[in-house]
């Protein structure tokens, strides 16, 4: 008989069953109840594994999303990966994994200054539970991505790059807007929407930053 884990609602359950063990769910859940969602997690006290899974299956989840959008979708209006040697696509998946972990340290020290409470373990839970649960939409956007294309040769308003370029930024505003949750509820915030706004801000700035050092490097 299936039983519900203990950092399930209860009012879930008169839905749908889901074995403990199940990070379907879980995930599916934090799509609109992500601060419950981290709170009932964080009870359980996740392990450093834990968290390194999480981080893992991301990973790859982010890479198929831009293989997809590398191979399908070439040309001006996509990120052409394809011609990047195998070495350096091996370090752009190694320098997430890195990445991430000095992300959730500066945005520990960040939160810390700004009244956060939560600790360095908790903050790399908000980051790669954030960066999980915003992976199926950024796999979503590549496929949807990848219609759009295809559908272009009978609807040529569809393969506009105004309407493509859009598609590549979902899974990091879905992964900002998560993360803002995340943040939210292990630091004890009491505003979404104006963390929301700081993390936004931040990235932006770090989007052009990383734009400007990718054409001084590949172009």
């Amino acid at each position: 008989m299936s039983t519900f884990p203990a950092y399930l609602p209860c009012e879930s359950q008169s839905l749908v069953q889901f074995d403990r063990g199940t990070l379907t769910y879980q995930v599916i859940y934090s799509w609109w109840h992500i601060r419950r969602a981290t709170a009932r997690l964080l009870a359980a006290q996740p392990d450093e594994i834990f968290l390194l899974m999480l981080v893992t299956v991301s990973t790859l989840g982010a890479a198929i999303a831009w293989l997809i959008r590398a191979v399908i979708v070439p040309g001006p209006d996509g990120l052409v990966l394809t011609g990047l040697p195998l070495q350096t696509l091996a370090a752009v998946i190694v320098g997430r994994f890195i990445g991430f972990y000095v992300l959730s340290a500066v945005l520990a020290a960040a939160c810390r200054r700004a009244g956060g409470w939560g600790s360095d373990r908790d903050t790399r839970f908000a980051v790669f539970w954030a960066a999980l649960v915003a992976m199926p939409i950024d796999v979503a956007s590549a496929l949807t991505l990848a219609a759009l294309y295809a559908l272009a040769a009978w609807f040529p308003l569809l393969g506009s790059a105004q309407s493509m370029q859009s598609f590549y930024w979902i899974g990091l505003l879905a992964f900002v807007w998560f993360l803002s949750g995340t943040l939210m509820q292990v630091h004890m915030f009491r505003s979404q929407s104006r963390v929301f706004l700081y993390l936004s801000l931040a990235s932006l700035v770090a989007v052009l930053l990383a734009l400007y050092f990718w054409s001084q490097l590949f172009i």
